[in-house]
């Protein structure tokens, strides 16, 4: 940021650029104000000059509406008397040349009656054009002047319906009175008068009776004397623009540029959006002003007769004429201000000097004392009574107050410096003392590390001999339900003998009574055989018989014999495995009651294993916590050492800033 290298300097730039922009804001005030109001004012020129040349324009326009219109309403008599004639078609001609003769600036006059509405004898008229009829007879006489000269001619294309480009139809002249039964002002075009094309306007009054369409009186009038009437005004020097447009954007008139008279509004106005304004506005007949591109423009539209179709004066004139004369009063004021603000700068620069300069005596007094020796009984002296006198005292008792602060701080200074020395030996006192203790809680905390890592050791030990005792008494558990399942499988297997054994018994019986059978049977069978002895020839079948249930007999005999001794084998080894099973049984018990006993005293082992367990774990976490509160000590310790380290430095430190302040507060003349 730039630096002012003096308070002059500062004084009269900051306020110069303040008066600076006061004027900048004051010219600006102005001129917008200036601006509008000459904006305001040539409006209001504008729109008079508009209203005075409207006023003009629709003054002779009218004047030659009003003989379209007292020509239609004398014709309407015609046609209003029930069929009696008042005027021939003669008469009717002799009257239009007579107003034509009298008004010179009309260029022709004219009626255009429908088929037979004129006098219902169209057929006598036939083919008499220069009488003013059509070939049909109908009656359509058009007295006009060209060269000075006057004739007669009959209307052409009053029927004919072709358009131009815009619309425009060839016998609009005659087909918009007929259509609308109101009067009628065309926008200028071009029509044979006497051979020769020739640019008019017609103003048409129709001729209705009760509602009913006869045909209409019209009269042509050239457009020269509109464009005179815009040349001769003199309107910002000729600046200005005077457009006469008429309603469907037809140039009647545009001033200095004859030329563009009848042509389209495109060729005076090249912007489409400014072209498409004023055709809404002249259509719509609206009062206005518009500022655009730098133009100024005003509308005053200009009704006509009694026609519903307006046209439009415009005038246009561009912004910078309308200006020149108020930024000729703007320059006069910028220069004005200019020169009263060249006068302001040097009575500032006067001013700010005489502002300055005690301040630079100060400034000056101040280095005095600063490049000197500290003299601090020197006084600023200035025989003022402003504001600058009154920074002259206070600084004064300022420096009497710096005084007596310097004074107090040398006694302070010795007063510390003592104090510094004693501090110092203390604090060096407390730093052997420090390193001392740190020594003794190091090697203590070792011997704690070492004891709290063998308790844990045991701690572990005694963990994994309880585990070792829960997985014997547990084994021991399953020993003891195994052999007490085994006596329960011995007294199973010991009744099983004795149904065996009582089995066995019954057996033995019923081989008795086999063996009993056997025998008798075998009996039978030798009587049977004898008997079939005795029969002889008869008796050999059942010689035979006998001899196989004989057979049958011993075999039987031989079987039981057999079973007999199986089942006396089956019998000792059904004693022997009793007597095998109760022996089984008795050592089972044995072996329960030693299991029992084991598992007593497993439980009596693991129950002491858990205490001493949970003794150890306590000692441990005791451990743990000593050496956890040794180890702060020690940190502690440590700590403090730093801390007593730095004290110590700190001290030093601050006896080399007593001495420094010393020597900087001796330099102070007090």
């Amino acid at each position: 940021m730039f630096q002012f290298s003096s308070i002059k300097n500062r004084i009269a730039t900051f306020v110069g650029l303040c008066f600076l922009l006061l004027i900048v804001l004051i010219v600006t005030i102005f001129t917008i104000e200036i601006r509008q109001e000459a904006r305001e004012i040539a409006f209001l020129e504008l729109n008079s000059q508009a209203e005075k040349e409207a006023a003009t324009v629709q003054q002779n326009i009218n004047q030659a509406f009003n003989s379209a219109r007292t020509i239609s309403q004398q014709l309407r008599m015609i046609t209003a008397g029930n069929g009696k004639l008042k005027l021939s078609r003669e008469e009717v001609r002799i009257m239009l040349r007579g107003i034509l003769l009298e008004e010179r600036s009309y260029l022709g006059i004219y009626t255009a009656w429908e088929p037979n509405s004129f006098d219902g004898n169209d057929q006598s008229y036939e083919n008499q054009t220069t009488t003013g009829h059509d070939a049909t007879g109908r009656f359509i006489p058009y007295i006009n002047r060209f060269g000075g000269q006057i004739a007669v001619e009959a209307l052409v294309g009053y029927e004919d319906k072709t358009k131009d480009e815009y619309g425009a139809r060839v016998g609009d002249y005659y087909l918009l009175a007929k259509e609308t039964k109101e009067e009628q002002v065309l926008d200028p075009y071009e029509y044979k008068v006497q051979g020769k094309n020739t640019l008019l306007t017609s103003l048409v009054s129709p001729i209705v009776v009760n509602g009913k369409y006869y045909g209409m009186a019209g009269v042509d009038i050239g457009l020269d004397f509109l464009q005179k009437s815009l040349d001769v005004a003199n309107l910002y020097e000729h600046e200005g623009k005077l457009v006469l447009i008429s309603q469907g954007g037809v140039l009647v008139a545009v001033s200095g540029q004859g030329e563009l008279q009848g042509k389209r509004l495109e060729a005076f106005e090249a912007d489409a959006e400014q072209r498409k304004i004023i055709l809404d506005w002249t259509q719509a007949g609206k009062t206005g002003q518009l500022i655009k591109d730098g133009v100024l423009s005003t509308f005053n539209p200009i009704y006509l007769g009694k026609a519903k179709t307006p046209w439009m004066l415009m005038i246009q004139v561009p912004e910078e004429t309308v200006m020149r004369e108020a930024n000729r009063v703007i320059l006069k004021i910028l220069a004005i201000s200019l020169f009263f603000g060249v006068i302001a700068m040097l009575v500032l620069w006067k001013i700010s000097a005489s502002i300055a300069k005690p301040i630079q005596n100060t400034a000056l007094i101040l280095k005095d004392i600063a490049d000197g020796e500290g003299d601090l009984t020197k006084k600023i002296e200035l025989d003022r009574k402003d504001e600058l006198a009154e920074m002259a005292k206070w600084f004064n008792i300022f420096i009497d107050q710096i005084r007596d602060v310097i004074v107090e701080t040398q006694n302070t200074i010795s007063t510390l410096s003592s104090s510094s020395e004693e501090l110092f030996s203390t604090a060096t006192e407390m730093q052997k003392t420090t390193a001392d203790i740190a020594m003794d809680n190091e090697r203590e905390s070792t011997a704690l590390a070492e004891t709290s890592s063998a308790i844990q050791e045991i701690a572990s030990n005694l963990q994994s001999s309880r585990l070792y005792m829960d997985e014997i008494s547990k084994v021991a558990g399953e020993a003891e339900e195994k052999a007490e399942l085994g006596i329960e499988t011995a007294e199973e297997a010991n009744k099983a003998m004795k149904a065996i054994e009582n089995s066995s018994g019954k057996i033995e019986g019923i081989v008795g009574v086999i063996t009993e059978i056997a025998n008798q049977t075998n009996l039978l069978s030798l009587n049977a055989a004898i008997e079939a002895a005795k029969a002889g020839e008869f008796g050999k079948g059942f010689s035979v018989v006998a001899e196989e249930v004989r057979n049958l007999a011993d075999r039987s005999s031989h079987s039981v014999v057999e079973i007999r001794q199986l089942i006396d084998q089956s019998s000792e080894s059904v004693r022997t495995g009793s007597a095998v099973l109760k022996q089984t049984n008795s050592v089972l018990r044995e072996i329960i009651e030693k299991v029992q006993q084991v598992s007593r005293q497993i439980v009596e082992i693991s129950s002491s294993t858990s205490e001493q367990d949970l003794g150890m774990q306590e000692i441990a976490k005791a451990t743990d916590e000593i050496l956890q509160i040794s180890e702060n000590n020690s940190a502690g310790t440590n700590e403090l050492s730093v801390s007593t380290d730095q004290m110590v430095i700190t001290i030093k430190e601050l006896s080399q800033m007593s001495d420094q302040l010393s020597d900087q507060i001796s330099k102070f003349k007090t």
